[in-house]
């Protein structure tokens, strides 16, 4: 299997954050998303990121999640496996003075969606970064669980391999826009509300 080395940092592309820096630990193995696709995404999501809920599975260093409370968000939940990732959320979240509107949770991305809807869980935007080794059939349960996590106004962003193909539908999602950055590809998602994003 394909495997990617980052070393370095990651930086805070806007908001009020912007410009400040995480630092990947020398142990974390995981694929970042590059500032140039988290600044595409974010410039897609707008003004739908302010007072939102956020939700960033396989969330790595939390740089998604940090970049939506960067922007506005009211609160976002950072779910990730990894020891080193979860160490770098706790981290920057602190440093960065925002843990009382992140929740960091260390745990399976597919056992977190799960719970979620037991609880009822709502959340505005939900982005999700799975390694690129899983296919689509490999996580339907779990978009489908995304699709009911999300209301009608509500947004589902996922980072693919660019030769990835994902389905034009998930439950009630209709997607929306799928653009290529290099190696990696957003697919983005909506409910039933028309409109522009």
């Amino acid at each position: 299997m394909y495997k990617e080395k980052y070393n370095g940092s990651i930086r805070i592309v806007g908001g009020s954050l912007r410009g400040r820096s995480i630092d990947i630990s020398a142990k974390y193995s995981g694929r970042p998303t590059k500032n140039i696709v988290r600044e595409a995404l974010f410039d897609i999501l707008g003004d739908r990121v302010k007072h939102s809920i956020f939700l960033d599975l396989f969330s790595g260093t939390g740089a998604n999640g940090i970049e939506a409370i960067s922007r506005g968000a009211q609160r976002s939940y950072l779910v990730d496996m990894d020891n080193e990732a979860i160490k770098m959320c706790v981290l920057y979240s602190k440093k960065f003075s925002i843990q009382e509107a992140v929740e960091i949770k260390r745990m399976d991305s597919r056992r977190f969606v799960t719970k979620a809807v037991s609880e009822n869980m709502s959340f505005d935007i939900i982005f999700a970064d799975p390694p690129y080794a899983l296919a689509y059939d490999d996580l339907r349960e779990m978009f489908e669980g995304c699709a009911k996590l999300i209301g009608e106004l509500g947004i589902l962003a996922v980072e693919v391999e660019c030769n990835i193909e994902y389905p034009d539908r998930i439950l009630g999602l209709r997607r929306i826009k799928e653009k290529t950055y290099g190696r990696a590809k957003l697919c983005i998602y909506e409910g039933s509300v028309s409109g522009n994003v």
